[in-house]
């Protein structure tokens, strides 16, 4: 099994460097990552069951994706920062817009 690391918030923004670019049409060399994704512990998915990717975004370096996952509920994401010089999944980050910015939340475990 592929070992995970799960990434607080402020670690999941040192991985920004503004600005950031709408990738998601044109990668350019995207990893496969489900692996990753099966390895990652139930429990950090806090009930979510992951979908599709919604948005790649590449940070102004050019050298970290995060990688936005669909989890079934309204504006709540699994981000995934690639490394794209390692070529390699840094960590993950439950991106939970309704909690971080107290707007109102379809979450069950709320």
């Amino acid at each position: 099994m592929r070992e995970t690391r799960q990434l607080s918030h402020h670690e999941h923004l040192s991985y920004f460097q503004h600005p950031m670019c709408d990738v998601t049409a044109d990668p350019d060399g995207a990893i496969d990552v489900s692996p990753y994704l099966e390895s990652i512990p139930r429990k950090e998915l806090r009930g979510a069951t992951l979908g599709d990717v919604c948005w790649v975004y590449r940070d102004a370096s050019g050298r970290f994706d995060h990688v936005h996952f669909a989890t079934g509920f309204h504006e709540t994401y699994l981000v995934l920062v690639i490394d794209r010089e390692r070529w390699d999944v840094v960590g993950h980050h439950f991106l939970d817009l309704p909690s971080l910015y107290s707007l109102p939340s379809d979450r069950l475990d709320d």
